[in-house]
């Protein structure tokens, strides 16, 4: 048995530490001076997205695109690649919670396709992205700033059905734990137990190798103590996977 699995794509670098969303336009910089980020209607009301602008250097222009909410659907990725076309950018950074990730992710890595998103759901090949793609997570559990995958709805055909390249996966992972300060409590608590069962699938995965289910297995431990930790009374006890 391998014990990383094959291929391996991660993210090409990630930050991990508590306010470090401030840090955003600077780090991104290195893809080169325009950017857009892309949010949530609740990013704005948290006051993050204010303190994004007020943080983001004089020489670094930057623009904001709001998600109208709900899932990701082809129409809303055909949006905001016309936008994001219509105003050229050097890199597009999702600040926001799943859907928020993936309707970036799938704009930006389609950004300079020549097909219609809906033409890459029916298995037309994906050319490879141009456009560097910065993740940054407000709730826990989707794991979309970690994955080449976006999740999309096609209303028309009553569809939720990924695409896929590996040159979507984000070139930049900003993870700051404050920002789930501002998550509604039922949000946080799905966005945990989105992150369990993922971990759990993950944890009895015929294809998990030892790496991964290492991993599995500390995700979930620690997501337990989160849990005995906000509900002390909580009877909840992970025990190793079985072999």
């Amino acid at each position: 048995m391998n014990t990383l699995p094959s291929p391996l794509l991660l993210p090409a670098r990630t930050i991990a530490a508590s306010g470090s969303v401030v840090s955003l336009a600077t780090e991104a910089s290195v893809f080169g001076p325009r950017g857009v980020i892309v949010h949530g209607r609740s990013l704005a009301v948290s006051g993050t997205l204010a303190r994004l602008r007020s943080s983001t250097p004089a020489a670094i222009t930057v623009g904001n695109y709001c998600h109208d909410g709900g899932e990701p659907t082809l129409d809303a990725v055909e949006r905001l690649r016309a936008c994001i076309r219509e105003h050229p950018c050097d890199w597009v950074a999702a600040v926001g919670g799943g859907s928020v990730m993936d309707l970036a992710k799938a704009a930006a890595g389609l950004r300079d396709a020549p097909g219609t998103v809906a033409s890459y759901q029916t298995g037309v090949p994906i050319p490879p992205a141009t456009l560097p793609f910065i993740a940054v997570p407000t709730t826990a559990g989707t794991g979309s700033e970690a994955t080449v995958v976006s999740v999309l709805t096609d209303p028309d055909r009553a569809l939720k059905q990924s695409i896929r390249h590996p040159t979507f996966m984000p070139r930049l992972v900003i993870l700051d734990a404050d920002l789930l300060r501002s998550c509604p409590p039922h949000t946080l608590a799905a966005s945990g137990l989105d992150a369990f069962v993922q971990a759990f699938e993950s944890a009895i995965s015929r294809f998990a190798t030892p790496l991964t289910r290492a991993l599995s297995e500390l995700a979930l431990v620690q997501i337990s103590h989160s849990l005995t930790a906000s509900q002390p009374s909580a009877h909840f006890r992970i025990s190793p996977v079985s072999r």
